[in-house]
């Protein structure tokens, strides 16, 4: 092999080189990248794998105030009831609004540095919302202690560490329902003496 050879096939090999580093592996990098953003974004924060139209029983509990609010249908096809504070028709609608948000309650962040959850408060919660599926599932949020910063709580599902932090404004529906329970509210009939009768 002549030098001529040698030198223009090592040119073609620093060329193929510069290519590979400067060209080939950078977008190589950004696709990773991208993968991995794509990923973090679409993940989802879900505090449970809720089949809404399943949901057969809720209750809301502050064990501070000594309220709890509950509310259950026979089956996936019945009737919604209030069972508390006092057994009574439900509003269908309202009900129907607040189990449709169940499926999608969130939670701001996952905390796995810590497995002593007693400094969280999570174990004696002062909130509880459980949700009964008809297979007898069971899902409950305890809500613990209100964290130092972003005006949220400390929170675990059914006692069990993982630790979530979730936003007091997830809450804020499901605490309403302790002082305005989603009672069927009656219907105004008019009164007969207020009926004014038209003379033609």
């Amino acid at each position: 092999m002549n030098k001529t050879t040698t030198y223009v096939l090592l040119g073609v090999f620093v060329l193929l080189l510069i290519y590979v580093l400067a060209v080939q592996q950078p977008a190589d990098n950004a696709a990773a990248t991208q993968t991995v953003t794509a990923q973090v974004v679409s993940a989802p924060k879900t505090l449970w794998p809720l089949t809404v139209d399943q949901v057969v029983g809720v209750t809301v509990t502050d064990h501070s105030q000594n309220k709890t609010t509950s509310f259950s249908r026979p089956s996936p096809s019945g009737s919604w009831t209030v069972d508390a504070p006092e057994p009574g028709p439900a509003d269908q609608l309202a009900v129907a609004n607040q189990v449709a948000t169940l499926g999608s309650l969130t939670y701001a962040t996952e905390i796995t540095s810590t497995t002593d959850l007693t400094q969280f408060d999570v174990l004696s919660p002062t909130i509880q919302i459980s949700v009964t599926l008809a297979n007898g599932t069971v899902y409950r949020l305890d809500v613990g202690a209100a964290t130092p910063i972003n005006a949220s709580y400390y929170a675990v599902v059914n006692g069990q560490a993982p630790l979530y932090t979730v936003y007091s404004t997830t809450l804020t529906s499901y605490l309403a329902l302790l002082d305005t329970p989603p009672y069927l509210q009656p219907t105004a009939t008019p009164d007969p003496a207020l009926t004014q009768t038209v003379v033609p």
